[in-house]
């Protein structure tokens, strides 16, 4: 988990970069920080960026948004057979709506919370196609020294789509409120851009540079006016670089398309009624 948000009094926002040892732990610890007696309304969940990681921790995580024990993954071999995940049936805290973002870079761990939440209907998904890769690999050690990863299992989401492996059939959720043509990445439910991103490694030499030849009188408010073109990346190093670190990043992840789509969605409501 790398960022932990009350976006508004009603919303709580997590960011989880990897699902590592630990990543429902500290999910859990991030919900109790956002948890007012035992309940949140919102919930945004940002897997943006995130390549995956352990089966076992995503699959804890899951079974903490969903109501009941219920089948909500499997795996399946060449062969046809299949394993399946059922959640706990028992969550800690009351999590009303559930928004997660995904985009391009998205994949593994990552588009089964998307997919498998998006197929139960539990939440609408927004940003961006995700990277397609669902995939079982186990480690074959070599003579040599070396390791083979082979391939051995494919997801599958609730609807009977493979992730990462689009046969063009149309599938429907849960309480068929949607229906997903399966393609060879996840789509989200809406499409939304992202403006900025961290992926400028010389970003922070930028700002340091912009800020030394720069004879402006620096204000907080100054870096977040979002006009003419600005470049809004360096904008917020450089606000992060004078300022309150943890404020700048909250403000930045408020600047956000996606994060402002997402918000919109919790006030206007989805096309489906997912979104109480």
């Amino acid at each position: 988990i790398s960022d932990t948000y009350k976006l508004n009094d009603e919303t709580g926002y997590v960011r989880i970069v990897k699902f590592g040892n630990d990543s429902y732990k500290d999910f859990m610890e991030s919900l109790e920080s956002l948890i007012t007696n035992d309940s949140l309304n919102n919930l945004v969940i940002d897997v943006r960026d995130n390549p995956g990681g352990y089966l076992q921790e995503v699959c804890k995580i899951i079974s903490q948004l969903l109501p009941s024990r219920i089948d909500f993954l499997s795996t399946v071999d060449a062969d046809g057979n299949s394993n399946s995940y059922k959640s706990t049936g028992q969550s800690f805290f009351q999590i009303g709506n559930v928004i997660v973002l995904i985009d391009e870079e998205s994949a593994s761990a990552s588009e089964i919370l998307a997919g498998v939440l998006q197929d139960m209907d539990r939440a609408i998904v927004v940003g961006e196609d995700s990277f397609g890769k669902g995939l079982v690999q186990e480690q074959f050690q070599l003579s040599n020294g070396g390791v083979l990863r082979l391939s051995v299992r494919r997801y599958r989401l609730p609807s009977g789509r493979f992730i990462g492996e689009g046969d063009g059939q149309t599938y429907n959720s849960l309480q068929m409120n949607r229906s997903f043509t399966s393609k060879d990445y996840l789509q989200p439910d809406y499409y939304v851009n992202h403006d900025f991103a961290d992926r400028d490694v010389d970003i922070f030499k930028k700002a340091i540079v912009s800020l030394k030849n720069s004879n402006a009188d620096h204000t907080l408010e100054s870096y977040f006016s979002m006009e003419d073109q600005i470049d809004t990346n360096l904008e917020f190093e450089k606000a992060k670089i004078l300022f309150d670190d943890d404020l700048v990043s909250k403000m930045k992840i408020l600047a956000d398309s996606v994060v402002i789509e997402s918000l919109r969605l919790l006030e206007d409501k989805d096309e489906w009624n997912i979104l109480e």
